[in-house]
């Protein structure tokens, strides 16, 4: 996982039992892995590991949708519309989310919570 990773989410993953191994940029981390074991979910890790992925530009601080490609499991005819939405805006954004609904954001206090 890129170094950038917020430490909640590792200590999370260490703490019950993941080991995590670190990349100094997000776009490394499939040339990094040889191997992987993931937890089931939607599915779009395990269906894209190992797959030719397009590169399309920089990444953003955003952890996982900030990556810069496009997964080969992204279905574009399924999305309505889409829009670049700068760093700063998705972090006022999740504050604010986090505010009036059910998710704390606790996985990012040391980031995207973290007003240094």
């Amino acid at each position: 996982m890129p170094s950038s990773t917020s430490t909640s989410k590792v200590a999370l993953i260490e703490a019950l039992g993941g080991r995590c191994h670190f990349v100094a940029h997000s776009a490394d981390v499939y040339a990094e892995a040889e191997w992987i074991a993931g937890g089931a979910g939607t599915g779009g890790t395990s269906a894209t590991v190992g797959r030719y992925d397009t590169v399309i530009g920089e990444s953003s601080r955003i952890e996982g949708i900030g990556r810069p490609r496009v997964e080969p499991s992204f279905l574009p005819d399924v999305v309505d519309r889409m829009m670049a939405v700068p760093d700063a805006a998705s972090v006022a954004t999740a504050r604010h989310v986090s505010a009036v609904s059910a998710d704390s954001g606790d996985r990012y206090t040391d980031t995207y919570y973290n007003d240094d």
